[in-house]
């Protein structure tokens, strides 16, 4: 077996890494434009060079030709090669946007990496597959409940939307959703006019918006007259 034959075989191998990591991460975990919103694009540029440049590189490198079958090297290269799969796909999948959750008056984008572990609803675990999904935050009911949540959000920066013990169906909260909208015009003021008309044609039944606040950018949530989102849109809120 030739040092090209090899080779190829390893291009084959990362380019079955590479499509099983972009369905993962831009079709399941991050979303558009929710990629753009919790920064991943470079992380993934890093995991691509490793994935796609460590395994041929290697075997180009340490393939020695007067071995027929170098099993030995190839083994090797191909279990540094998933390992670092597997690594990467780690970091991406615990900084991956789980729960865009509504409070007081805007929602935030809240990673996995970032919710307060306490117990949880079963309806509010995360699971592997699960797309991003939009919640509301409240305080307890519980008095003494209500006062650690809020000592611990002044003091030690926890807000509402890190913890999904505090997490209710936004439906619910559609009424507050829609008195905390914003009027389109505010728009205007720090975007350009056609990105604004576009996203209008786009969402006719829209009648006004929330920030988004995220980790690289922030973005707009469009809801309509019931107080229902509508969709997610690369609009700047301020």
């Amino acid at each position: 077996m030739s040092r090209i034959n090899i080779v190829g075989w390893q291009i084959l191998l990362s380019l079955g890494f590479l499509a099983v990591s972009y369905y993962l991460v831009f079709v399941l975990w991050y979303p558009s434009p929710l990629d753009k919103l919790a920064g991943v694009l470079r992380v993934y540029l890093i995991f691509v060079a490793a994935i796609f440049i460590l395994g041929p590189f290697l075997v180009f490198v340490v393939f020695k030709k007067n071995r027929v079958i170098p099993w030995v090297d190839i083994f090797v290269v191909a279990s540094l090669q998933v390992t670092s799969f597997f690594y990467g796909m780690f970091v991406i999948y615990q900084g991956r946007p789980v729960w865009l959750v509504f409070v007081v008056d805007d929602f935030e984008l809240v990673r996995s990496v970032d919710i307060y572990r306490t117990e949880t609803d079963v309806l509010y675990e995360e699971r592997f597959w699960q797309r991003p999904r939009f919640v509301a935050a409240v305080y307890s009911s519980d008095g003494n409940v209500r006062s650690i949540q809020q000592q611990e959000e002044i003091f030690e920066g926890v807000s509402l939307a890190r913890r999904p013990e505090t997490f209710v169906a936004l439906e619910g909260r559609a009424a507050e959703v829609l008195k905390k909208s914003r009027s389109f015009d505010d728009l205007f003021l720090v975007n350009d006019p056609g990105s604004i008309e576009r996203v209008l044609k786009k969402y006719p039944l829209s009648c006004g918006w929330l920030p988004l606040k995220g980790v690289d950018v922030d973005m707009i949530v469009l809801v309509d007259k019931r107080g229902d989102v509508l969709g997610v849109e690369e609009l700047k809120p301020w």
